[in-house]
């Protein structure tokens, strides 16, 4: 960090007047996680912050992560052993956009520990892998009558089937597009995330387009509450129904960066520093 600094002198004596301290040490603001858990996430890459958000009558912002872009969760963010899980967020990506890309991850694994998702791939289809994706912990639907427009998607898995998990679907827009069972969970506690991409054994993919009011629970959502968060609108109206629902974290991506410079993190300031 820098600081900004005036000095004054007092009969003599030097009296530094400290006027604000700035994060140089990343251009970006961070991820706020609005659930009481605060895993605040970290931007880096090239992210285009104010873009127009996905709730009707809400101010509230989206990120544009174009596939340079991404939010690091820190690893007191973890989903434990045998759990079910919900992924929910706004996902908005163009026609000419689509290509092999990743919106999450979360652990960093590879089969048979997968917790991540394409949404959608280069063939137009969302794939949500939850375990192994070679035996039941795949899912896919096709996303080609979604692309360029906001799109409420949610991913949800009941887990290992061993440990009673026997359920993996996707909801778009409030509607089931697909389902089948059994489902499937990793073998370890997975640790950490990231939004706007995932890194993993195999490569690291990135999503082309913009992600808004990003959620993980450690509970299958039920579609009535899915349809309520779906329908949820006005001011702040996705935000509380989302808040109703126990979950991991929740990052509203709303953050901007005022002015030219590095993000102030105590007062939410922009600076301009040369």
């Amino acid at each position: 960090t820098s600081s900004a600094t005036n000095t004054l002198t007092r009969q003599g004596n030097p009296l530094t007047l400290l006027l604000q301290v700035w994060t140089t040490t990343s251009a970006w603001p961070v991820a706020l996680d609005t659930s009481p858990n605060c895993r605040t996430g970290a931007y880096g890459g090239s992210p285009l912050f104010g873009q127009s958000g996905a709730l009707a009558g809400d101010p509230d912002t989206a990120v544009g992560f174009n596939g340079i872009g991404f939010v690091s969760i820190p690893g007191s963010l973890q989903v434990p052993l045998n759990s079910a899980i919900t992924v929910e967020f706004w996902n908005l990506v163009n026609s000419n956009e689509v290509r092999e890309g990743g919106a999450f991850g979360i652990g960093g694994q590879n089969s048979p520990n997968r917790c991540w998702a394409h949404v959608p791939w280069s063939d137009r289809l969302v794939y949500w892998d939850y375990g192994d994706a070679d035996v039941n912990g795949r899912i896919s639907a096709s996303y080609s009558s979604y692309q360029g427009q906001w799109t409420h998607v949610v991913l949800l898995s009941g887990g290992n089937s061993a440990t009673g998990g026997n359920f993996k679907a996707i909801f778009l827009n409030g509607t089931l597009v697909a389902s089948s069972s059994p489902s499937d969970g990793p073998n370890v506690v997975l640790s950490g995330a990231a939004i706007g991409r995932f890194l993993s054994p195999i490569g690291n993919y990135t999503h082309p387009g913009r992600i808004d009011e990003f959620a993980i629970y450690t509970t299958m959502l039920s579609s009535a509450r899915i349809n309520a968060h779906f329908s949820a609108s006005g001011s702040g109206a996705y935000r509380t129904a989302v808040l109703s629902d126990s979950q991991l974290g929740y990052w509203r991506l709303g953050e901007t960066v005022v002015g030219n410079g590095p993000y102030d993190q105590g007062g939410g300031r922009g600076a301009a520093i040369p």
